[in-house]
């Protein structure tokens, strides 16, 4: 789709607040997860906001602009899921401690 680079800068926004509202949740380990799943929540709901906009003012290509989103958005969830799940594996090793 022609507007393929501005999927892309939306996702590179949408990363960065999600990755400071998880850095604040790092100082409180306990509550982690309430951060992570809120930034998460705020993601999807400005990706909804993102693709509705997107679809009133599009003309052409609709169903390819939301097929790519949406291959997109599944591409970011997956490695973050992954980056995750890495980082989890190592501090459930040690006990959940910062070394």
């Amino acid at each position: 789709h022609s507007h393929i680079f501005y999927i892309l800068g939306f996702y590179f926004v949408t990363m960065i607040l999600s990755h400071v509202v998880s850095t604040k949740g790092l100082a409180d380990r306990a509550n982690f997860h309430v951060y992570y799943l809120g930034s998460m929540g705020v993601r999807f709901i400005l990706s909804l906001f993102f693709i509705l906009i997107n679809l009133y003012f599009l003309n052409s290509g609709l169903l390819l602009f939301v097929i790519n989103f949406f291959i997109l958005y599944l591409l970011f969830a997956s490695f973050e899921i992954y980056f995750l799940l890495c980082n989890l594996r190592i501090d459930s090793k040690n006990d959940g401690k910062v070394t």
